[in-house]
């Protein structure tokens, strides 16, 4: 069973951040275009298909069990890893939260940070204790 640190993903409810997001037509069905912070990005089809199960209320567990359903030829343990993979993907694209819980519904957005000092609390505690220092009481 695929693990995160203590918890079991495949119990993980996720939910799509990002509610802004089209089907369009192909040849053989529709495909999803979701629209995040990082741009733009067209899901193939079985990735349109995990698009539509995000709903915070569907476990990984159950996401799986529903793609094995509709590819029946596939093998379970690659549409496990490749699921699982998609969704740790789409939660650094910042297209999804992968445990969603509606008492805390936050994300913390994955951002790159252009300069990595600037929200170092701890190099301003220092200074703030190097400023105390100088300034005799």
């Amino acid at each position: 069973m695929i693990e995160n640190g203590n918890r079991d993903l495949l119990k993980m409810k996720p939910i799509q951040f990002i509610s802004i997001w089209k089907e369009v037509p192909t040849e053989q069905r529709y495909q999803v275009v979701a629209v995040g912070i990082a741009g733009h990005f067209q899901l193939d089809a079985v990735s349109s298909l995990v698009w539509r199960l995000l709903d915070g209320r569907n476990t990984v567990c159950t996401i799986i069990e529903y793609v094995q359903k509709e590819y029946p030829d596939a093998e379970q343990k690659e549409i496990e890893k490749d699921i699982v993979n998609l969704l740790i993907q789409m939660e650094k694209d910042d297209l999804i939260i992968s445990d969603y819980n509606p008492l805390n519904p936050d994300k913390k957005l994955n951002i790159p940070d252009k300069n990595p000092n600037l929200f170092d609390k701890s190099k301003n505690i220092t200074k703030s204790k190097e400023i105390e220092k100088e300034i005799k009481w």
